[in-house]
């Protein structure tokens, strides 16, 4: 029993409620989360209301990304897949990206983080600039992998803000609630 209970440890189990990613709801700031090199000043953690819950959510902009790279704890096939998740909402007038690459081929997917109508953007910028708060409006987006994937080839999640013009100081992105869930 001793013996078998050792072969068990070797071997990750991992639960298909389990994210994949660790501080995908950036509870802990950005803790497992890398910067990338591109204006890293303006990723950071906020927190605000959704709906009555009160979350933490990356707030990114100026072209700024966080990324985190993992090994995969299995290969996609017909009975594994990868579900990416996430809530966002964007105060851009250009899409962001959220970004998932295979290290080892370089394979990506990428996941629009699309602009709102340019009314919706104003209306809430010129609360912004009143320094009147807002609630957030998240929407969901899930999506499954479409990537050639092996058992310990390293994924790489990242989060990318569009760049902004030189005179906008206030165009951003905001992601929360990343999972990416094997089922």
């Amino acid at each position: 029993a001793h013996l078998k209970g050792r072969a068990i440890m070797r071997e990750p189990i991992i639960q298909a409620d389990q994210n994949l990613l660790l501080n995908g709801d950036f509870s802990e700031e950005l803790n497992h989360w890398k910067k990338g090199s591109l204006n890293p000043g303006s990723a950071a953690v906020m927190a605000d209301f959704h709906g009555a819950e009160y979350i933490n959510y990356l707030r990114a902009a100026r072209g700024s990304s966080v990324f985190q790279s993992f090994l995969a704890p299995k290969s996609i096939s017909p009975h594994v897949r990868y579900c990416l998740s996430f809530l966002y909402e964007s105060m851009h007038t250009r899409a962001g990206t959220l970004r998932v690459t295979v290290v080892e081929t370089g394979l990506q997917q990428d996941i629009d983080i699309p602009a709102p109508p340019a009314q919706a953007i104003e209306q809430k910028q010129h609360l912004l600039a009143q320094g009147q708060p807002f609630d957030l409006n998240l929407t969901p987006s899930t999506s499954t992998l479409n990537l050639e994937l092996t058992a310990g080839q390293t994924l790489r999640v990242e989060v990318i803000s569009p760049e902004n013009d030189a005179w906008d100081l206030v165009s951003e992105i905001r992601v929360a609630r990343i999972e990416l869930l094997l089922h």
